[in-house]
């Protein structure tokens, strides 16, 4: 029987913060600080996993978060576990990696 593998999507964003200003009105402004929250894909539905990780500068900087012309210059992007690791090898910090590689793998080994 072969092993049923977990399907993992990535959410990577960056969040608003509220300033206000000295007149009193209220702005919204996305933060520098760029978050990696994990999910299961479920058929056609999302369960949340773990996260949110803050996404280190010299991560974003190798993804080019937030960048004209990348596939992450919208604030908030979905990416497929399998085909980030895939497309973005080389280009992935082994703090993330590690986030990456704690993640159960094949369902039938876990226990919950």
């Amino acid at each position: 029987m072969e092993p049923t593998l977990f399907d993992y999507d990535l959410n990577i964003y960056h969040v608003e913060e509220a300033f206000e200003g000295d007149d009193g009105t209220t702005s919204w402004e996305y933060t520098d600080q760029w978050y990696v929250d994990i999910y299961e894909y479920l058929d056609k539905d999302q369960l949340h996993v773990i996260g949110p990780f803050p996404i280190s500068e010299p991560q974003r900087n190798l993804l080019r978060l937030g960048q004209e012309g990348t596939y992450f210059n919208e604030d908030d992007n979905w990416y497929g576990l399998a085909g980030f690791e895939k497309d973005y090898a080389g280009f992935i910090t082994e703090e993330l990696q590690s986030i990456f590689d704690s993640l159960p793998k094949i369902k039938e080994e876990v226990l919950f």
